[in-house]
């Protein structure tokens, strides 16, 4: 196989590009479980706190129950949108080994050269594939942030109206 052969000129460029969407991958994921972390150490520590505090929710205003009611739920919205992106899915950019022997099988004609195209050709199409799933997933995360941050602003906001006025929660 000749080095400049069209087929090897953008399998090489190919596979570097599926080796980068499979770091932003990795990288999604563990953001993603940080997110579903981070929430459930908040919820946690919501309820240990009122648990801890002895006065307990019956104590807070309708509005400050509401507001922590709310926070709950983002809290537990935002875990669930990181799950979409750690949930294990059949993908179509990891062929299975059968796929791949009925491709060699498929091509294996002696010419190296259109072998190495066909190849670059399948590899680009799973990778069109893979930055998809990417693209999805980072818009899925990005969701979980916002509504995380969107539950942490409203436990703020409780804390903030019973440091104003502690009484509130009588």
């Amino acid at each position: 196989m000749a080095d400049d052969a069209p087929g090897s000129i953008y399998a090489t460029r190919i596979t570097a590009r599926l080796a980068e969407e499979r770091e932003r991958r990795a990288s999604l994921y563990t953001r993603a479980i940080a997110v579903v972390s981070t929430s459930g150490v908040i919820v946690s520590l919501l309820f240990g706190l009122e648990n801890a505090s002895g006065t307990g929710l019956a104590q807070l205003t309708w509005q400050q129950r509401l507001l922590l009611g709310l926070a709950i739920g983002a809290f537990l919205l935002a875990a669930g949108t990181a799950l979409l992106i750690v949930v294990p899915k059949t993908t179509q950019y990891r062929p299975n080994a059968s796929g791949m022997k009925d491709h060699v099988q498929q091509w294996s004609n002696g010419d190296k050269d259109k072998e190495e195209k066909n190849l670059a050709e399948l590899d680009a199409a799973n990778l069109i594939g893979f930055e998809a799933k990417n693209d999805k997933a980072f818009i899925w995360l990005l969701v979980a942030v916002i509504v995380e941050i969107v539950g942490i602003a409203l436990v703020a906001v409780v804390a903030v109206l019973l440091l104003i006025d502690p009484s509130t929660g009588a």
